[in-house]
């Protein structure tokens, strides 16, 4: 009959604490309401991320020390949990920690705009710690994804997204180079910023004739390059296939009533580089 108020938290249920064993064991089910831990991260933490210049990953050595000093069995309902600009509403957080391997279930939870589901385990009982994860979502709106994660904001649309993935090292950069898994999208109506390639093949001609005639002063691609422009799509449906660190683009096709493109190629999550070629179609009856 727990009933437990830290600073703005609150929670309501049952808990207890097992000391007979080589380990403290904590159990618990509980329900919070708004939990918002927020004020438990670090500044930077609590802040929407700009686009930030390429960084090597972390080579400092993972601590996970504390993940062998107990076990637990903790069930978590929440109306919404915010962990700074990130908010998952009606979570549900299943856990169980054991030896230092970490089970935790998220059954379902709403968050950008779409349904989620998803587990995620962290192994610190060998050598060297290991993580996996999957999650599948459904009517998530990318542009809020990718701008709340990552600060980039030029892809919109709706639909599906998966990832599974699992990797061990001893710091991020070795988890990154050893990620085997699998991303995929699939998105609909939507479009890319500050790209028309439609625009852009519309200029071909004129291209054409500026390198026959070497008048390549008059050409003018701003409309097609711009913060204004778009390239609006019917469908935008990727595969990314990771291995060893290393995703090969196994599909990658935006389809509208006017273009296809297809892609090709692989980004190295480790090395943190690409290398990528995107083939267009134009059907020309299109308007």
């Amino acid at each position: 009959n727990l009933a437990l108020k830290v600073d703005d938290i609150s929670a309501n249920g049952v808990a207890g604490v097992d000391l007979t064993k080589e380990r403290p064991r904590l159990t618990g089910d509980l329900d919070m309401g708004a939990l918002d831990l927020s004020p438990f991260l670090a500044p930077a933490d609590q802040e929407k991320k700009p686009q930030q210049p390429m960084k090597g990953w972390s080579k400092d050595p993972l601590d996970l020390a504390a993940l062998k000093s107990v076990d637990a069995d903790l069930k978590v309902r929440t109306t919404s949990l915010t962990l700074g600009n990130i908010t998952l509403n009606n979570a549900s957080v299943i856990s169980t920690l054991q030896n230092g391997q970490l089970n935790a279930d998220l059954p379902t939870f709403s968050a950008f705009g779409g349904n989620w589901g998803g587990k995620l385990v962290v192994d610190a009982s060998g050598a060297k710690p290991a993580v996996s994860i999957a999650m599948t979502g459904d009517s998530v709106g990318m542009s809020s994804l990718l701008g709340t994660l990552a600060g980039f904001d030029k892809l919109s649309g709706t639909g599906t997204f998966s990832v599974t993935a699992n990797g061990s090292g001893g710091s991020i950069d070795e988890i990154m180079h050893a990620l085997n898994g699998e991303v995929s999208t699939k998105l609909n109506e939507g479009a890319l910023k500050g790209l028309n390639v439609a625009q852009l093949v519309r200029s071909a001609d004129s291209l054409q004739k500026a390198l026959t005639t070497g008048g390549l002063q008059n050409l003018d691609f701003s409309s097609a390059l711009s913060p204004q422009a778009e390239t609006d799509f019917t469908s935008f449906n990727t595969v990314l296939k990771v291995e060893n660190g290393v995703a090969n683009v196994d599909l990658m096709k935006l389809l509208s009533p006017v273009l296809g493109i297809d892609g090709t190629g692989q980004i190295n999550l480790g090395g943190q580089t690409l290398d990528l070629r995107l083939a267009t179609s134009i059907d020309k009856k299109g308007q």
